[in-house]
């Protein structure tokens, strides 16, 4: 059988090329992690080294939207497979819900194989009950686990822990990367217990580095769910579509939608959240995986799907270790090799001429040179925005005054803002707060519209009524209109009325109370009215 070698990235001014060992027919070609090369993109480090800063600052990424790429998928659809094999280290993998807060995976070649964890509290709204409080001061938690070209102590052990008076997750140091999935397990555990939620928005950073690595950053999100388990909180489903909606609309995100070969390409959930934000495919990648799970007879669908122009952007397939195959402990090298054998041998995979739309390293160097065309295109309008956005804060800031230093000073601003509130909501309701150069309030309207309306009484011939005396002839208003009526009993405080023609007999004002104050004066300040 014949084997095919792991392609080779070449640089050559700035330009990205890339060729392909020769095939052999001899021995089976052996793969290690130093024999997959990783090429930094030439000139763009400064660039990606800033973007990387601003990503890892979560306070930035709060108010401006960032350029990345999200890897998202239904649950099991094979996504912490992939980002193995992307990534070259071992994440965290099972046949149940895995991921359960945003993992960012930051690479970085270097010649030193190290890697760091990092815990962000994205929203301090999800901590909850005794614990918030001291979620609101816990800092970044870092857990260092370094592996040099020398060897380190091979006793180190995982042992981590939290500190339970400050709520952090303490920082140690590792010398095996083997370890980097128990750290962060334990980082995520943190994450859910300090929320208080079986999926959290806290982004647990994961900045690998070693000379096996391309330059890339990822981020994983927890897989899609329609329904929970028995022992699942019933906010699960909810919370999952929130979180990945939340990155699904930011409109500088490439969404790395990860399928499984045997699910219908129409029944896929990601898809369909996918369109609804980006209806034209312009920044939707779609990963088929699991190919060997494809029924007998169903490939070719599937091969129309891979080669057809759905996605402005293309679909790719990959290839990656199913459960059987990570609980016998295969490597990652060997992962990559068998991936490569099952599209050279299997068809109708092997047919295709196009072999850039196969396996992990393609889709490695497409994902490395998409992330950098997105930092160069999108850097100005972000520097422009972050600039925006200060200015317009300093300018919030001026207009706040002085800062009070002392607990009298703060007092006194409290008092004096209190009496000017209660100033102006007294101005307003009596309908004099009314400001220079904007419309009247309706408190206002009303206090205008009854003085008018007092006025014409004073000038009518109602004006001359001083008393109302018991015999007199009124007019009642009611719901059915103005009765005739004459005042048979007058108190110091009201007046009663009956009716004179036989036919209002019925009206339920008469004889009701109506209010009177005999000699009353009326104040033209007053908002007056008569019910």
């Amino acid at each position: 059988m014949a084997h095919r070698a792991l392609p080779s990235l070449v640089t050559t001014n700035n330009t990205i090329a890339t060729t392909t060992a020769a095939t052999t027919t001899a021995t089976a070609t052996t793969i290690t992690m130093e024999s997959v090369e990783a090429q930094a993109l030439s000139g763009n480090a400064e660039l990606r080294d800033f973007m990387d800063r601003l990503t890892a600052d979560t306070t930035v990424s709060k108010y401006v939207e960032l350029p990345m790429i999200c890897v998202m998928g239904d649950t099991s659809s094979g996504k912490s497979s992939l980002l193995s094999q992307l990534s070259m280290v071992e994440l965290p993998s099972s046949s149940e819900l895995t991921t359960k807060c945003p993992i960012m995976l930051q690479m970085t070649q270097s010649t030193v194989s190290r890697a760091t964890v990092c815990v962000q509290v994205a929203s301090l709204d999800d901590a909850g009950g005794s614990n918030g409080a001291a979620a609101n001061t816990a800092t970044t938690a870092t857990t260092v686990l370094s592996t040099t070209t020398n060897g380190g102590d091979p006793t180190s052990d995982n042992n981590y822990s939290i500190n339970g008076k400050n709520n952090q997750f303490e920082p140690l140091e590792l010398t095996d990367l083997s370890k980097l999935p128990a750290a962060i397990l334990d980082a995520q555990d943190f994450v859910l217990q300090h929320t208080h939620k079986q999926v959290a928005s806290d982004v647990i950073q994961v900045h690998v580095f070693g000379p096996h690595c391309m330059d890339l950053t990822l981020v994983d999100l927890p897989g899609m769910a329609q329904a929970r388990g028995t022992e699942e909180s019933e906010s699960l489903v909810p919370d999952l579509t929130h979180l990945i909606q939340t990155y699904l609309s930011n409109p500088r995100c490439v969404i790395l939608a990860v399928l499984s070969a045997n699910v219908d390409f129409h029944n896929s959930q990601i898809l369909a959240l996918a369109q609804t934000v980006d209806p034209d495919s312009k920044r939707t990648i779609p990963v088929i995986t699991k190919p060997d799970l494809i029924d007998p007879g169903a490939e070719q669908s599937v091969l129309d799907l891979l080669l057809g122009k759905k996605i402005n952007l293309g679909f790719q397939m990959c290839k990656g270790r199913g459960q059987a195959a990570l609980d016998d402990g295969q490597s990652l090298p060997d992962s990559l090799q068998g991936e490569i054998d099952f599209f050279d041998t299997q068809e109708p995979w092997k047919s295709v001429s196009d072999r850039t739309l196969f396996g992990t390293v393609p889709l490695r160097q497409k994902l490395g040179d998409l992330q950098m065309t997105m930092i160069r295109e999108t850097i100005p309008a972000i520097l422009k925005e972050i600039h925006e956005k200060q200015q317009h804060a300093f300018t919030i800031l001026v207009g706040m005054g002085n800062l009070h230093q002392t607990a009298a000073e703060k007092r006194r601003y409290y008092q004096d803002y209190c009496q000017s509130f209660v100033g102006n909501l007294n101005a307003s309701l009596s309908g004099k707060g009314q400001k220079a150069k904007q419309q009247p309030s309706a408190a206002a309207k009303l206090h205008d519209a009854c003085a008018a309306f007092m006025q014409s009484i004073r000038e009518g011939s109602l004006g001359t009524i001083k008393a109302v005396v018991e015999g007199a002839q009124v007019l009642v208003t009611s719901a059915k209109g103005d009765v005739r009526g004459e005042v048979v009993h007058v108190a110091k405080d009201y007046a009663c009325v009956d009716y004179v023609d036989e036919k209002d007999h019925t009206v339920d004002v008469l004889f009701d109370y109506v209010g009177y104050k005999a000699q009353e004066t009326l104040e033209e300040d007053d908002v007056w009215s008569d019910g």
